[in-house]
């Protein structure tokens, strides 16, 4: 970051830039983190810092890089960062993209699936910010969650024979009313005028299991909302005419109970099962930036206009970790309608993530 942070500094100085009261380094980079939702990091936490990320190293391009780059560069203890000069381009924006993978495991050793030393790739409920600064004095931020798959919770219905009667479910202890061996899966299913069992006005899994998880939130306003959830139906299946239900929990909410069962089948050999479904891991995401060059009298600097992310997820524990980075950069400075036909972008990416960027006159 120290040699990044001199060419900066030298540019500026060499075609006579002032940034005033702004570090060049403050003047030209973007500055964010990853954390938790809940963390209280604030701009002044990660101004002057390098995006340090999730600590990646030996990453590497997939495919063509953008040929306005350098090769990319191992800076302080092996962690990857992007540098680039000499852009050609002629007008007043440009979109760049990034693909980069990196080794999430560690090599040569005893265990295959060790991970490399305080990397976790698999998180929840965490989000990218950045420093917005929109105006020089501006120090709120631009924030994209990394939004996870949402958790699902199947319930089966095994029996030797036909199948008949109830069964309740349980979550942290809070029980449903009866649930029929062939409810119906959503509350739109349910019929008004029916008084079926299963099929009737509140008989539905999804109106049910609502009932209990909004009595558990009622013990502690603090925890989060279960509801509303997501109910499908598969069955009947076999002689038996058994069903499953699955149930997909909002999302943003994780690390919820199994949910227990309590049968009350007209067959004692009928038996109903809850599990969760398999979760997939956190393999990769695709962050884009749209970023926007300002200025104020002679003082240059990069605005965080928004950021989105999306995540890639498979089953099992990655083996490489997929970062695709994509900036969209404009300018509304009238000083680059006058401009020489080239530029000069200065990126840093530490873990293949925008650390600094430059976008200087090259007169």
């Amino acid at each position: 970051m120290y040699n990044l942070w001199v060419i900066c500094f030298s540019i500026s100085q060499l075609f006579g830039i002032s940034h005033g009261a702004v570090e060049p380094a403050e003047a030209y980079n973007i500055y964010g983190l990853i954390v938790q939702k809940n963390d209280q990091s604030t701009y002044s936490d990660m101004m002057g810092k390098c995006f340090a990320g999730m600590g990646f190293k030996r990453c590497q391009f997939i495919g063509d890089k953008p040929a306005e780059h350098w090769e990319p560069g191992m800076v302080q203890d092996g962690t990857m960062c992007l540098r680039c000069c000499d852009n050609l381009r002629r007008g007043r924006g440009f979109v760049e993209t990034w693909n980069l993978k990196c080794p999430a495991r560690e090599e040569n050793l005893e265990y295959a699936d060790a991970f490399l030393p305080g990397i976790a790739t698999d998180l929840y409920e965490h989000e990218f910010r950045f420093a917005r600064r929109e105006f020089l004095s501006d120090q709120s931020l631009a924030k994209c969650s990394i939004l996870r798959s949402p958790e699902v919770q199947v319930v089966s219905i095994s029996s030797p024979g036909s199948v008949g009667g109830t069964f309740r479910l349980s979550i942290d202890e809070k029980l449903t009313p009866p649930i029929s061996y062939n409810a119906v899966a959503m509350a739109w299913e349910e019929l008004e005028l029916s008084d079926t069992p299963g099929l009737g006005v509140g008989e539905s899994l999804q109106s049910k299991l609502t009932l209990a998880l909004q009595e558990l939130r009622k013990l502690d306003a603090n925890l989060p909302a279960y509801y509303p959830i997501r109910v499908h139906r598969d069955g009947p299946r076999g002689a038996s005419g058994t069903y499953t239900w699955s149930i997909t929990f909002p999302a943003e909410t994780f690390f919820i109970s199994t949910m227990e069962t309590i049968a009350n089948f007209t067959d004692p050999l009928t038996t109903v099962t809850a599990a969760q479904q398999e979760a997939k891991q956190l393999h990769g995401w695709h962050l884009h930036l749209v970023v926007e060059e300002k200025s104020e009298g002679l003082d240059y600097w990069r605005h965080v206009k928004s950021c989105t992310v999306n995540a890639t997820e498979r089953s099992g524990p990655p083996e490489f970790f997929y970062e695709t980075i994509t900036m969209e950069m404009s300018s509304a400075i009238d000083l680059l309608q006058r401009a020489a036909d080239k530029y000069v972008v200065v990126v840093c990416c530490f873990l293949g993530m925008f650390t600094a960027l430059g976008f200087l006159n090259t007169n």
